[in-house]
């Protein structure tokens, strides 16, 4: 059993977090204000009782129950993924929902097949207590909202500002919510922005902007067909990734210690996919993205995800009170020819390539 300090959960639930409040905490009780910083990010390996205890004192003093102390101050780190998932008593899943453009008398909104498959299969599997430990979940969908138009590749200017500034709303209420929730966002930047901004925020890029040399970037990136959609992104484009000398078509790129590899994307053939997973031991706040390269992709990978979900956790590296895991599937297609190219696909030879740790952690610095 592992302890975890849950000092930033207690702050935020009862309204004392802020950018000051470590340097506030650490004044009032004449204590340094790394000790205070290395408990806010759950990051002291061996806190003194003495510590604790004016720590306990100072959180009563400021309007914290002295009923749910020193208890509420401490957690168990979970076993599994699902019971991480859980931990929080509530999920929400965010899906991307197309908007036609130009919009008619009765605008028409939908979500794509495979995304709306992946939702039901994963709204099913939290809904099984055996799956969560019998801790009870509440299980909410929220639709992140963009234009598309079928008849352009690109998207205008100001459909992409109001499409961002939506998207940018929904995330920043997720990540300031003062009760910790766990959040799975599924489908990859194209078509859903949440994505767009969890990358950049875990990895400290700029959300829709094409990545540059010599500046922060993720270490996995997407290079999108002719016929796709064109969105700008930190971790996307048309072409192959900054700094990758070999161009090597479609497909999901990621970093190795020998420069970038690629899961290459054949229509029918083979695909990829990515779940990454972001935690923050001080709250229990669990972020996972869920995306393919393509629809299938997404919906390949959330199988995956949920047929075998402990391959992914625990997460291998701790920076900035941040732990994040990254694995990237690569997979092949099995296709009944004589069916319909929307029916279900069915996928072989699964690979999962979990993203080395040191280039993780050089990544989150």
């Amino acid at each position: 059993m592992q302890l975890e300090i849950r000092l930033k959960k207690i702050l935020r639930e009862n309204g004392l977090a802020g950018r000051t409040v470590v340097q506030r905490m650490a004044a009032d009780l004449k204590l340094h204000r790394h000790t205070i910083g290395k408990l806010y990010r759950n990051q002291a390996s061996n806190p003194s009782l003495d510590v604790l205890g004016r720590i306990c004192d100072w959180l009563e003093r400021n309007g914290v129950p002295g009923g749910i102390l020193p208890q509420a101050l401490f957690g168990v780190r979970p076993s599994s993924l699902w019971e991480a998932v859980a931990a929080p008593g509530a999920v929400t899943l965010y899906v991307g929902e197309y908007r036609q453009m130009p919009p008619g008398p009765r605008p028409l909104r939908w979500i794509a097949q495979h995304d709306a498959l992946a939702i039901a299969k994963i709204v099913q599997s939290l809904s099984g207590t055996a799956t969560v430990a019998e801790r009870r979940v509440s299980v909410g969908i929220e639709h992140v909202p963009f234009r598309f138009d079928p008849e352009k590749s690109a998207v205008g200017a100001d459909h992409l500002q109001e499409d961002r500034k939506r998207a940018g709303e929904i995330f920043r209420k997720l990540q300031a919510s003062a009760r910790a929730t766990s959040a799975i966002i599924l489908g990859s930047q194209r078509a859903n922005h949440l994505v767009e901004l969890l990358v950049a925020d875990i990895f400290g890029c700029e959300a829709f902007t094409l990545p540059r040399r010599g500046r922060r970037a993720a270490p996995l990136y997407l290079a999108f067909r002719k016929e796709d959609r064109v969105v700008p992104s930190c971790f996307g484009g048309r072409t192959a990734p900054p700094g990758c000398t070999a161009v090597r078509g479609p497909g999901i790129y990621y970093r190795t210690r020998d420069g970038w590899s690629v899961c290459p994307w054949t229509r029918g053939v083979q695909d990829a996919g990515v779940i990454l997973v972001s935690r923050d031991p001080g709250t229990a706040a669990l972020r996972m993205a869920v995306f393919g390269f393509s629809g299938p992709g997404t919906e390949a990978v959330a199988e995956e995800l949920l047929r075998v979900p402990d391959r992914f956790w625990p997460l291998p590296v701790a920076r900035n009170g941040k732990e994040v895991g990254v694995h990237i599937c690569r997979f092949g297609l099995c296709r009944d020819t004589s069916e319909s190219r929307d029916e279900e696909v069915r996928v072989k030879d699964i690979e999962v390539i979990p993203l080395d740790k040191e280039i993780l952690a050089e990544c989150l610095e």
